[in-house]
């Protein structure tokens, strides 16, 4: 057959391919699929199951422009959410929309002044359950010293038993609204309880330059074995390499807790002197507590030596 009879007819389908395909890309965007809805459905708000509430109200966080006119009265009816998450993430943005979003922000129904704000979110420390209570200190500790009234409150849950898995949270909040370090430092040298000292020497230790050291080194010499841990920890994070400091822990090889014990060989290793580690290993030789017993063989290993005895036996102070 002659080429042109075959190329002819290609060229035909080839040249219909092309119209078709001009056609196509001619055709409104809409009609290729349907338009994106928004995501956040304000009915979803009043919506029998609690996740589906919490969604809404995460929604919401997103600070998206489109969600904006909804925000004001949908988070403030959320604060009285039955569900305890719910109304934690609703404090959460109450907080948003009255400090990163302005004073009010751009929003259609927003009436509350900053301090309305404030005060709402300082009678949600009340809350029976102990993580809305939090959420709503940390939502607290974004408006600084603005919050100042709330900081006895938050000092109190501070000191709950109630709140010992939340101490540092609570702590950071003081700190957040009380740059001074007054509130905090009333609570080293109070009466609170352990768990709220523990808390504001962790906080303090995380700056090196806080004027709080030698208060913090006071602990070494107290009578809790958590706090005087605590206190050879924060020594050594702020950098605290006295001689005073360094002889009072290098005593502490010979505490009678074992964790204290392991801790204060652990500071002597990155602090002292090889002779000054040296001797707190000799001492700690034979140890029972099996925590102490590895601590000696790390610190055996940054002497250039072995350990010549097991790491495992049975626990004891």
């Amino acid at each position: 057959m002659p080429m042109g009879k075959i190329i002819f007819p290609l060229l035909i389908c080839g040249l219909l391919a092309g119209v078709a395909l001009g056609d196509a890309a001619t055709q409104p965007a809409n009609s290729q699929a349907p338009a994106t809805q928004p995501a956040f459905n304000s009915l979803e708000m009043v919506d029998p199951n609690p996740m589906v509430r919490l969604k809404a109200v995460r929604e919401l966080e997103k600070n998206d422009p489109q969600l904006r006119t909804y925000d004001h009265q949908l988070v403030i009816s959320a604060l009285g959410d039955v569900d305890p998450n719910v109304r934690g993430a609703a404090l959460s943005v109450l907080a948003d929309i009255y400090t990163e979003w302005g004073q009010g922000g751009p929003l259609a129904g927003a009436t509350l002044t900053q301090d309305a704000v404030i005060k709402t979110l300082t009678k949600a420390l009340d809350d029976p359950d102990y993580r809305v209570a939090t959420s709503a200190a940390r939502a607290l500790a974004r408006f600084g010293s603005k919050a100042a009234a709330a900081l006895p409150k938050i000092g109190a849950l501070l000191e709950d038993s109630q709140f010992a898995a939340v101490t540092l949270p609570l702590a950071e909040a003081i700190d957040a609204i009380d740059r001074s370090g007054k509130t905090l430092d009333t609570e080293l040298t109070g009466k609170a309880p352990v768990q709220a000292k523990l808390a504001v020497i962790e906080l303090f230790s995380i700056d090196r330059d806080m004027p709080q050291a030698p208060l913090i080194a006071t602990f070494l010499s107290s009578d809790e074995a958590d706090l005087r841990r605590a206190a050879i920890m924060a020594m050594l994070r702020m950098r605290q390499r006295s001689p005073a400091v360094l002889d009072k822990i290098s005593a502490m090889v010979a505490d009678t807790d074992a964790r204290v014990r392991a801790v204060a060989l652990m500071y002597v290793s990155i602090v002292g002197s090889r002779s000054q580690l040296q001797a707190a290993v000799d001492a700690l030789m034979g140890d029972k507590s099996p925590l102490v017993r590895s601590a000696v063989g790390m610190a055996r290993r940054r002497l250039g030596q072995l350990p010549e005895f097991p790491t495992t036996g049975p626990a004891a102070n």
